[in-house]
């Protein structure tokens, strides 16, 4: 019963001699039994090591065992009673915290949560593997009784003393608890035959919880002989008396030290031969790398010193992550093509997995590079997870609409992808969502020219909510609000075979064997066999206990997010890429640390549990030590520095992200800091771009060099090497196997994202009058490509069912439209009605818009929300029509037309006639239109009009905007008006933007309450200043309802470069202008010109607004802006040829 222990730094050579122990006793020709005892994650790499050794061709009596497997095989076999796993445990804490809530003092509050349940169920697994009772904790509250100060945790482990009790009681009769085995186990040891006798090796292990510490002690009770490695530096320990040995936390073998006099204590204690200790001092790992045994002899040391050059360390402060795994991926072909390194030397460590996974899977697949990402895959990213959870949310939560779709699009709910995007169409374009889903009668809320096939609509909305429907009257029987687990498990696994899940996943296996994604098939068949165990422990722990449904689905969900999926890897040779802690890397040659940022490298420090780092030091002051907290994870932390650094025997490199996914700023790791100190010439750098050929390691490399080199982006002078790069891309168009590559960068270099039109399209386009607006002719001049993109090719967005902008915007249209031609049926003159007359006359105005329009009735009838809105919609009607009934009694106009067509306006009553201009090729642009309202005035015998358009907030005429055919509205409202076919209009006094909602005037608070406070609302435009008195007869100064100011002269050309009123000749000079772009803008449209071209005016383009930005793709780098200088009213003036007034 010999312990000798194995005591050495990294790369000293303590596995390799572990293994070959073992080689060496499996060639002894007796039946001692052997045991290899390892970390979990080790087992399979130690059992690969073992029997790829040449004198190793297979063993019966050795066993490779992790501490769970040693306790299976002493307790495991012999026991009928199930095993409970970590979400079981959780299960039956949460059941136990609901039913002792009376009992608990700090915890009461949360009693109901599953997160509570999660942590407190990872506090008790935390004291079974310290060994501890609740004995023990009785014994620690009567000892912190005598701290008052110590109240707080006290009766925070009070609560768990309870629950934990309460635990042992209720598991120990139904469940073994593997964290309770472990002690349970000892007591078994001496009679396990496969341990007696034994010779032992221990390897990998940095320290050893309560639990794991007194079985290994039985182990070393009962075996003949025992080898523990440790990985510490044998100076660090005092060889006479070494259970005397101080622990210096800041050291990287602190916790190895700490572990070391543990056992040393163990053994004495138990009064066991110790041997002589092995020391290896010699660091075998380094013998052709000084500059990492330099790293692995000095790496935190107080001062080191400095060693000049870093042979075979790299760091690389790489642009983000994806290009930390680009260069990873890069120069990993390039070891193995040319250093002779195999796959298999070589491992990647991520700090972040999360993270990196996906940036990891993509750069390696575009090198061809075998790998192995050594993580469990959580549960719940399966689609069965996903299909489930969001299943129970729509049956539970009315059949939300993201709930529904989440489900379906699974793909394993029996629908295909086309009809699941055609029914999401359906439903958003209509508001579709909740009671809508179950009800009993068709759809049928498409307009008929929508296009939709309803039938079949209807048809797939049934197949989705019948078993929808199902689960959720199965969750809630009779109304009653509790059920049973069985009820809850039967109320789910109908709702699965109503759909056809198992079917579907059996297909999805036999793809996978099908494409040889071997992979796939152990995810989808160990989902399948963990979803139905979480069932069974369900099952099994809350028999007799009902609950809600929605707590049944929030265990659930925890259970999903908890379970993994576990791999084996496939073949031998492969990189392996994993994390620090968790990985057992075998013999490496080279390591790639990614992520080795001050947060995450080279693990994340974890968040706090149930008991605090003064809880914990609390009761290690009164002789309870459960280690963890802060301070164990900060010097685990650097260990775990220390043994990624010192991994690789020939070359580290060490990359991190200058900034994140973001683009925000990333502090690196203070390790990195260490590291360079230990180096005169070790400095970061970038990751060197692939720009020779000589460099090219895959074709996703040689693609990116090329486009890179023979780009338009490079703006270097290129000397005679461009002709060889031409050529090579010549020889790659005409090469058979990789014509489709050169294809793709010829492609890629020749981009200019320039669009036009061949002559022969143009001319069909394009025949006889051009018919037009004017939006369409602004949306020319703001970007010819979006016209083309919206009116020509007529692309549209996905309909959705929204209260927008201009949804309000039409509802405010229609109603004013109501009241001014119910005013006129009547024969009423707007200026002679009271305020409350006019406002029964607007409120049923509003009432019969309501009625008439079905989208508002629906949206109505949704939501104390949506009637809200309507309502504050009201307010702001009100409040208009108010302002615009004085502004008709200031003036000579009545309302005489509204939503007045021109050409071929949609939905007006009343008509204007064509409005046509004709143009230099011959043909006519004939425009089309509608103005909101017309007031005229008999003036002199003279028919004069006033134009106003109705905006849903403030707007004014931007005279640049205007002048470039941006925005020409008004202008052409004015032309039209006297200008249509139909029109008797003999001068337009002026065109004016009318807001329906503002905001109150600013003011003092004292004056409210003393009279009317003024709205500010103004109607702002272009106003032929020789006509302003009609409009406003008593203006002085500004104009309380129109944008002009009348100066001391009486004349309204006060502020002229600020205002709307132009003189008469600057008048007809601007609305003149305007007929000319419309000819001009005309004209370039029927000659095919569609570039992507923008507008860029001071800081605005249209881009920003734009719809169809993913189809033109306008790049600022290749594409050019339409700059358009900046102008003020008088510069309009001066450029239209006016300004002598």
């Amino acid at each position: 019963m010999a312990v000798r222990f194995i005591l050495g730094r990294s790369g000293t050579g303590k596995t390799s001699y572990c293994i070959n122990s073992v080689v060496n006793a499996l060639q002894q020709p007796n039946d001692q039994p052997l045991i290899l005892l390892v970390p979990e994650q080790a087992t399979y790499q130690a059992e690969r090591a073992i029997l790829s050794h040449p004198r190793i061709a297979g063993f019966h009596r050795l066993h490779v065992l992790s501490f769970d497997r040693l306790s299976f095989m002493l307790m495991g076999r012999g026991t009928a009673r199930p095993s409970i796993t970590a979400l079981g445990r959780q299960m039956i804490v949460h059941r136990i915290l609901r039913g002792c809530r009376q009992r608990l003092r700090i915890f009461t509050a949360g009693a109901d949560s599953v997160g509570l349940a999660q942590r407190m169920g990872q506090t008790i697994s935390e004291l079974h593997r310290y060994a501890k009772t609740p004995d023990d904790l009785n014994e620690l509250l009567d000892r912190l009784k005598a701290h008052p100060a110590d109240s707080f945790t006290a009766a925070k482990f009070a609560d768990i003393a309870v629950v934990m009790g309460e635990y042992l009681a209720f598991a120990g009769e139904r469940f073994v608890d593997p964290d309770i085995q472990l002690n349970q186990a000892c007591q078994a040891m001496r009679d396990a035959d496969f341990a007696r006798g034994a010779r032992v090796w221990v390897d990998g292990f940095s320290n050893f919880p309560g639990g794991e510490l007194d079985l290994l002690t039985e182990l070393l009770k009962v075996a003949a002989d025992t080898d523990i490695a440790l990985c510490l530096a044998p100076d660090s320990i005092d060889p006479a008396s070494p259970t005397q040995s101080r622990v210096d936390e800041t050291d990287i073998f602190g916790p190895t030290v700490q572990t070391y006099i543990d056992l040393m204590g163990r053994a004495a204690s138990c009064r066991l031969k110790i041997a002589e200790p092995l020391m290896l001092t010699m660091v075998r790992r380094f013998a052709t790398a000084p500059a990492l045994e330099h790293v692995e002899r000095h790496i935190f040391a107080p001062k080191p010193p400095q060693m000049a050059d870093a042979d075979g360390i790299r760091l690389i402060a790489a642009a983000n992550p994806r290009a930390e795994a680009r260069f990873a991926a890069r120069e990993i072909r390039e070891l193995v093509d040319r250093s002779g390194l195999r796959y298999r030397d070589v491992a990647v460590i991520v700090s972040d997995m999360d993270r990196y996974e996906h940036y990891v899977r993509a750069c390696f697949d575009d090198f061809a590079l075998p790998f192995f990402i050594d993580r469990r895959t959580p549960l719940s990213r399966h689609g069965g997870s996903v299909m489930v959870l969001s299943a129970l949310q729509a049956a539970m939560g009315g059949f939300a609409h993201g709930d529904v779709f989440t489900c379906l699009k699974t793909d394993l709910f029996g629908i295909d992808r086309e009809g699941v995007d055609l029914l999401e169409n359906y439903c958003l374009a209509y508001g579709v969502g909740g009671s809508d889903w179950p009800s009993q009668g068709p759809w049928r809320m498409a307009d008929p020219s929508d296009g939709y096939d309803e039938a079949s609509i209807d048809s797939l909305r049934r197949q989705v909510a019948e078993p929808l429907t199902a689960l959720r009257d199965a969750l809630r029987p009779q109304g009653e609000e509790l059920i049973t687990v069985g009820q809850f498990t039967g109320a789910v696994f109908g709702f699965l075979d109503a759909v056809g899940f198992t079917q579907t996943l059996n297909g999805w296996v036999e793809t996978a064997q099908q494409h040889g994604d071997y992979e796939a098939v152990e995810q989808h068949r160990q989902f399948y066999d963990r979803f139905v165990n979480i069932f069974d422990e369900m099952a099994e722990v809350f028999a007799g206990c009902p609950l809600r449904a929605a707590d049944f689905a929030a265990i659930l969900n925890t259970g999903l997010s908890q379970l993994t999926l576990t791999l084996i890897p496939p073949t031998q040779d492969q990189v392996l890429v994993g994390s620090v802690e968790r990985s057992r890397h075998p013999d490496l040659r080279a390591v790639f640390l990614l992520g080795a940022t001050a947060k995450q490298f080279p693990i994340p420090v974890p968040a706090a549990g149930l008991l605090s780092d003064r809880d914990r030091d609390t009761a290690a002051r009164a002789n309870f030590e459960i280690g963890g907290g802060t301070r164990q994870s900060l010097m685990e932390r650097q260990y775990l520095a220390y043994i990624a650094f010192t991994r690789p025997s020939e070359r580290l490199y060490v990359c991190y992200p200058l900034a994140d996914e973001k683009g925000s700023e990333v502090v690196r790791s203070p390790f990195i800091d260490e590291l360079e100190g230990l180096f005169a010439h070790l400095e970061a750098a970038p990751p060197a771009a692939c720009r020779s050929i000589e460099t090219v390691a895959c074709e996703s490399d040689l693609a990116q060099m090329l486009c890179t080199e023979l780009g338009r982006d490079n703006l270097a002078e290129r000397s005679g090497d461009a002709d060889p790069l031409h050529r090579l891309l010549r020889g790659l168009c005409e090469d058979q196997r990789l014509a489709s590559l050169g294809a793709d960068v010829r492609r890629a270099i020749e981009y200019d994202n320039a669009a036009s039109l061949e002559a022969s399209t143009v001319a069909r386009l394009y025949q006889g009058p051009i018919r037009t607006s004017v939006s369409r002719l602004s949306t020319f001049a703001a970007c010819p490509y979006q016209y083309f993109a919206k009116f020509t090719l007529d692309l549209r967005q996905r309909k959705e069912f929204k209260l927008e902008p201009l949804d309000l915007g039409s509802y405010y249209h229609d109603v004013l439209d109501a009241l001014f031609k119910e005013l006129r049926a009547a024969q009423l003159d707007l200026a002679d009605l009271d305020r409350d007359a006019l406002m029964q006359r607007l409120a049923g105005a509003m009432e019969q818009t309501i009625r008439e329009n079905s989208f508002l009735s629906g949206f109505l009838a949704r939501g104390g929300h949506n009637v809200f809105l309507i309502q504050t919609a009201a307010e702001h009607l009100r409040s208009c029509v108010a302002d615009i009934a004085e502004m008709v009694r200031a003036g000579r106009f009545r309302p005489a037309m509204t939503e007045v067509a021109f050409g071929r306006g949609k939905g007006a009553v009343e008509t204007l006639g064509e409005f046509n201009i004709e143009i230099p090729d011959g043909r006519q642009l004939c425009m089309d239109g509608k103005i909101d309202r017309i007031d005229i005035g008999q003036i002199d015998g003279r028919k004069i009009a006033l134009i106003f358009d109705y905006k849903r907030g403030p707007k004014r005429l931007r005279w640049e905007e205007c002048y470039y055919g941006l925005d020409m509205q008004l202008p052409v409202y004015i032309l039209a008006a006297m200008g249509a076919s139909g029109s008797d209009i003999e001068q337009v006094a002026g065109a004016f933007y009318l807001p329906v909602e503002v905001n109150p005037k600013s003011g003092d608070i004292s004056k409210l309450g003393g009279g009317p406070v003024g709205s500010g609302r103004k109607a702002r435009g272009i106003l032929n200043g020789s006509l302003a008195e009609l409009l406003d007869a008593g203006a002085a100064g500004y104009s309380r309802y129109y944008d002009y100011y009348v100066g001391k002269e009486g004349e309204p050309y006060g502020n002229y470069g600020r205002t709307g009123a132009l003189m008469p000749l600057d008048f007809n000079s601007v609305v003149g202008h305007t007929t000319r772009r419309l000819i001009e803008i005309a004209l370039a449209i029927v000659s095919g010109r569609i570039a992507v071209s923008p507008y860029r005016l001071r800081r605005a383009s249209p881009c920003s607004w734009c719809v169809y930005r993913s189809v033109c793709r306008f790049d600022w780098q290749i594409n050019e802006y339409h700059r358009l200088a900046g102008l003020d009213k008088l510069d309009v003036i001066a450029l239209t040829g006016a300004g002598d007034g």
